[in-house]
């Protein structure tokens, strides 16, 4: 009996496939909290722009604040018989905005704002390409997994074939056995015949002696 050699490297594909299936679905989980962590930081990444946009929208309240209490407390100080320039009173508002605005920390806002959105977008494009990873493997196992529920057939399939193969592989064996003993019996009859011949020739040996035997008993009696 022969060893199957296709129905080992059947076993061999199918616990393949088992390992690469078992390998993707691994690769899939990490893809998915990989995805996890960016949601976790689109929403952070949100708070952080809202959080901005009020703080911008706090600062801008208080800078008009600031300046209209200002324009109010300098009016009385100006002597009213004393006629302001047109241009002059301008010039004082935006002074005293210029002013506050440089007391506000605008540059780091905007620093924040400019940092929050480049996150914002670095989130949505890690986002996408895991997305597209995440596809990708699922794919690939859904692949797999076919591969995987066509094997066994494949394995059982190879099984019988091999078996049926073996069979004729043992029937063949034993027609050839029996041509070889077929073949040795025609070739038998010349071993018998010489042991006939041999027998023959002894047994005319032991009838020569017999008559020799007689012969001498003769001459001796007369």
């Amino acid at each position: 009996m022969l060893a199957p050699p296709k129905k080992q490297e059947g076993v061999e594909e199918l616990a393949n496939l088992e390992e690469q299936t078992a390998q993707l679905e691994k690769e899939l989980s990490i893809k998915e909290r990989e995805t996890l962590d960016v949601l976790k930081e689109l929403e952070s990444t949100k708070k952080v722009i809202a959080d901005l946009r009020l703080k911008i929208q706090n600062e801008a309240a208080g800078t008009f604040s600031i300046s209209e209490e200002t324009d109010q407390a300098e009016a009385p100080i100006a002597e009213p018989e004393e006629k302001q320039p047109e241009n002059a009173e301008s010039d004082v508002d935006m002074g005293v905005l210029d002013e506050h605005l440089q007391q506000i920390p605008g540059s780091s806002v905007l620093k924040e704002l400019e940092q929050a959105k480049a996150n914002l977008n670095r989130a949505t494009s890690d986002l996408a390409a895991i997305r597209a990873s995440v596809d990708s493997l699922r794919n690939d196992i859904a692949k797999e997994k076919v591969l995987v529920e066509r094997c066994p057939e494949k394995v059982c399939s190879n099984t019988t074939q091999i078996s049926s193969l073996e069979d004729e592989l043992d029937r063949t064996t034993q027609k050839l056995q029996t041509l070889r003993d077929l073949q040795r019996r025609r070739e038998d009859p010349s071993d018998i015949f010489i042991e006939i011949k041999k027998l023959t020739s002894e047994l005319e040996q032991l009838r020569n002696a017999a008559n020799e035997v007689e012969i001498g008993s003769y001459y001796v009696g007369c």
